[in-house]
């Protein structure tokens, strides 16, 4: 399909299901939307069910909304010194790709967090491992060619999570 314009769209609740996400966006004039996949001020979530995926899947395709990108939780903070911060951040996150994929979401948009203090450099440092773990897991979380997190500074994922860590951090720190 050739597209002529931009496709506009707007942030869709998810009350009910992430399905209804869908529904919401259409019956207001989307051509795209972006959604939470759970609560963003809580870590747990509650499991995507098979019947939930194929209905978000299936209103997708019928009323051609696309894309649909995520946004993760506001809790994550991968730029943490924190360790046990740190980690829980890195199971959220995870968490948050594995969602992203079952429903086959091409981009999450992320904050990363912040260094609390420890320097721009030490944060991103913690960032960047944390994307490479995330790159470096299962094969059900491990994002496909084409996948990618969306860093509030507009930095696309599209290769190997280490190259585009590097990348980024490269990009974030200043020059001179």
């Amino acid at each position: 399909m050739t597209q002529s314009h931009p496709r506009l769209g707007a942030h869709m609740s998810i009350a009910g299901g992430v399905d209804k996400s869908i529904e919401r966006g259409h019956s207001i004039g989307c051509e795209a939307i972006q959604i939470f996949t759970k609560n963003a001020n809580q870590w747990k979530a509650r499991p995507l069910a098979e019947d939930e995926i194929a209905r978000f899947k299936a209103a997708q395709a019928e009323l051609d909304i696309h894309p649909v990108v995520a946004h993760d939780s506001y809790l994550i903070n991968v730029g943490t010194p924190d360790d046990a911060l740190w980690k829980k951040s890195l199971d959220a996150l995870t968490h948050e790709v594995e969602r992203c994929l079952a429903l086959s979401i091409p981009g999450l948009v992320m904050h990363p967090g912040a260094h609390m203090g420890s320097g721009e450099e030490a944060g991103l440092r913690r960032i960047a491992a944390a994307l490479d773990e995330v790159g470096r897991g299962s094969p059900a979380t491990r994002p496909a060619s084409g996948w990618r997190p969306l860093p509030a500074r507009a930095v696309h994922w599209g290769a190997a999570s280490s190259s585009c860590a590097r990348s980024w951090i490269k990009s974030m720190i200043p020059s001179g």
